[in-house]
C-alpha cells in the first residue's frame, strides 16, 4: 500500500508539472507539513508510552492516578487516539501526505485518524476517490462543510466552525 500511497502522490505532482499547475502543498512544503506532524506524533506516542509507575511516582499516588489514565490509556486495554484536522483538503494531496505518514507511525498504543474538510462538493469528490485510491480510508475521512456568513453578513468560505460536528476539539492533536 506504501506504493500506492507514493503513485498516487506522483500522478499529481507529475500531473502538475507537465500539464496543470494545482493549488496544493507539493513536496517541498509537504516536506514542512511533515516534519511539524511527525514531530506531534513522536511525542503523543512517547507520553502514551509512558509507564503507569513511572507517573504514579512523580507526585502522590491519587493525585498522579488520574494523571496516567489519561496519558496512559493501556491500563485498560484501550488505545490512544492521535486525531489530526486539515481545513480545506482541495484534492486531498495534503491528506494522503499526512495519512501516510500516520498508518507508518501508528503502532500497538495508538489510533490515528485525519478528519479533513472542504467546501466545495467537486473537490470533496475528488479528494474522496484520491484517498480511496491510496487506500487511506481507514484512517481519512473527508466532510463536507458549508460557507458561514459573519456577524457583518458576508459569506465567507471558512467552514471551520461548522466542523464541531465532525470531532471533539478538545482532543485534536494538531489543525
Amino acid at each position: 500500500h506504501d506504493t500506492a500511497r507514493s503513485d498516487v502522490l506522483h500522478s499529481i505532482d507529475t500531473y502538475c508539472i507537465s500539464r496543470q499547475w494545482m493549488m496544493h502543498c507539493g513536496p517541498n512544503k509537504g516536506d514542512v507539513l511533515i516534519k511539524a506532524l511527525r514531530s506531534s506524533m513522536l511525542y503523543k506516542r512517547a507520553l502514551l508510552s509512558t509507564s503507569w509507575d513511572y507517573t504514579r511516582n512523580i507526585n502522590d499516588s491519587s493525585a498522579s492516578s488520574s494523571i496516567s489514565s489519561s496519558i496512559n490509556n493501556n491500563d485498560n486495554n484501550t488505545r490512544g487516539q492521535f486525531i489530526a484536522v486539515e481545513l480545506g483538503t482541495y484534492c486531498g494531496y495534503a491528506s494522503i501526505l499526512m495519512g501516510r505518514l500516520m498508518h507508518q507511525i501508528r503502532n500497538a498504543t495508538m489510533d490515528c485518524h485525519l478528519f479533513t474538510t472542504e467546501i466545495k462538493p467537486e473537490y470533496k469528490q475528488i479528494a474522496t476517490k484520491m484517498i480511496s485510491m491510496s487506500g487511506l480510508d481507514d484512517i481519512i475521512s473527508v466532510h463536507q462543510v458549508r460557507s458561514c456568513t459573519t456577524r457583518s453578513g458576508t459569506t465567507t468560505n471558512n467552514g471551520y466552525h461548522n466542523t464541531n460536528n465532525y470531532y471533539d476539539d478538545t482532543n485534536t492533536d494538531i489543525v
